[in-house]
């Protein structure tokens, strides 16, 4: 009643100014709840957007040193969470750890990409920037002790009453920062891991290992997609796997898993080195190319796995670079290279003579996509696959072709992606679209002839339901490497028992069952 009744006082104070920016932080407001999402999540966030409304108003009125510091508290905790949600799927207190490195590790390119926003966040954005502006132009000290303990008051027991929100934050940040610590000590245990590792082969090998970026498996037309996306490809003996899925939906959590025994059940930076440090042990010469640069911010878990590699080369996709590579003389070579495909945005992943489908979305004409857009969309990433997989891939091999010796193509994603699988999302979460991995293979003559059982018993498994957790001793096996040290689950075992396919998005889930 007192803070009631001072407010009633104070408000007939108000002046003009302080009006017009109270009318401006309710628009504010409105626009702001409107990106929030529909469901049961959103209570507490709702419930921080009234409380917001109610500080500022009760902060105009008494201008009170705390209202300011509450209102701007509340206004930066309110924002990083729409910020990460807006950019990961997740509200800031429930970010997993490995999204936390994501966003510390990717690069300035990605992080343009990733962020476009639509006309109606350019426009709260603007409100928000000019609202905050005002209020630090209004700072009228009117000393009320009662009214400053009142305001207090209500806002630690909004905080009591809110299912524990800034806690879950504050233990997040406390987690992340204790896992970061073990990082080191984790490092160090992994450099002195070895394979044991030993070449059963004398022939000369070439090993290229492609990986791919949210290409999913269900839009390739070698897995009997309608559309002519891999034309090139069809011509070719490909062995693909067309009911294959990652398990994970993100490159840092998806990737060391596909390359090293690492499983759902492993959490932070692995203790084994990768598959690239087992070809290298059993006589491999190995590169690792990327259209990145080779040092990023922080010691990531991809970025160790690069580094195990004898030569590092920034480059995208380029016929040349795979040329002077095949030009050394070394008699084993191991080749990986890692794409940025058809990450988002899909039009950006493919030259203008490869928008074959239509319509398509183009830099002219984009804005942040809705479900209406689901067709431009959908034509945009096939266009991206027509490029990234089919035309790299084919000239890839065209060039492969020309070796002597035993040379093989693998080709896995790390992640697929979801084009409003469900009716509503885009990219990332627990939708199935997003596990769905393009996986396949290519051999030359060479090793067509010498191990014609190993083809036929792979051709036999390719319609089963596998996991990237088969990747690794499948790659071990095409190398003709030995070592003790394996996952114990190949695509190249006869007659694959199909089991539960695990996938992990901050729990573990059975991707069959639960999506």
């Amino acid at each position: 009643m007192i803070f009631l009744k001072e407010s009633i006082k104070r408000f007939k104070l108000v002046k003009k100014t302080t009006l017009f920016y109270s009318l401006l932080s309710i628009i504010t407001i409105v626009f702001l709840m409107s990106f929030f999402r529909k469901d049961s999540d959103n209570v507490p966030y709702i419930i921080y957007l009234t409380l917001f409304l109610f500080i500022f108003l009760s902060g105009i009125i008494s201008s009170k040193k705390t209202s300011i510091i509450i209102y701007t508290l509340l206004l930066i905790y309110v924002s990083i969470e729409y910020t990460t949600e807006r950019m990961t799927g997740f509200y800031f207190h429930e970010i997993p750890y490995e999204i936390i490195s994501i966003i510390y590790d990717t690069n300035i390119n990605e992080i343009k990409e990733g962020i476009s926003l639509s006309t109606k966040e350019k426009q709260a954005l603007f409100l928000v920037i000019s609202y905050f502006i005002l209020f630090l132009c209004i700072r009228k000290n009117h000393d009320n002790k009662k009214m400053a303990i009142t305001q207090l008051s209500i806002f630690i027991l909004f905080f009591i009453i809110t299912d524990n929100t800034v806690a879950r934050t504050i233990n997040s940040i406390k987690n992340s920062k204790e896992l970061i610590g073990n990082t080191l000590n984790i490092i160090k245990e992994r450099q002195g891991f070895s394979w044991g590792s030993k070449s059963e082969s004398n022939e000369k090998q070439t090993v290229v290992l492609f990986l791919g970026e949210t290409h999913r498996g269900d839009y390739l037309s070698i897995n009997g997609y309608k559309k002519d996306t891999t034309p090139n490809l069809l011509k070719e003996n490909i062995i693909s796997f067309n009911d294959a899925i990652s398990q994970a939906a993100y490159t840092l959590q998806s990737t060391p898993m596909i390359l090293s025994r690492k499983s759902v059940n492993d959490n932070g930076i692995f203790n084994e080195k990768s598959l690239i440090s087992a070809f290298k042990e059993a006589g491999f010469e190995t590169w690792y190319i990327s259209y990145l640069s080779p040092t990023l911010i922080g010691d990531n878990e991809i970025n160790l796995i690069a580094n195990e590699a004898d030569h590092y080369i920034q480059s995208d996709v380029k016929n040349e670079t795979l040329d002077g590579i095949l030009r050394n003389p070394s008699q084993k070579k191991l080749i990986v290279y890692k794409t940025i495909g058809s990450h988002f945005l899909y039009h950006n992943r493919y030259p203008d003579d490869y928008n074959i489908f239509t319509p398509s979305f183009t830099d002219a004409d984009y804005s942040t996509p809705s479900v209406k857009d689901f067709k431009k969309l959908e034509n945009s990433y096939l266009n991206s696959l027509l490029y990234s997989v089919d035309k790299n891939i084919s000239d890839f091999i065209n060039i492969l072709k020309k070796e002597e010796g035993i040379v093989s193509l693998s080709f896995i994603s790390d992640h697929g992606t979801s084009i409003y699988d469900d009716g509503k999302s885009l990219y990332g979460g627990n939708t199935k679209g997003n596990y769905n991995i393009a996986l396949f293979f290519w051999f030359n003559d060479g090793y067509v002839d010498a191990y014609k059982n190993d083809i036929e018993v792979l051709k036999s498994n390719s319609h089963k339901k596998v996991t990237s957790e088969y990747f690794l001793d499948t790659m071990l096996h095409i190398g003709k490497i030995n070592t003790e040290k394996r996952k114990n689950k190949s695509l190249f075992e006869k007659d694959i028992k199909e089991e539960k396919r695990l996938i992990k998005n901050k729990s573990i889930y059975d991707y069959d069952k639960d999506l």
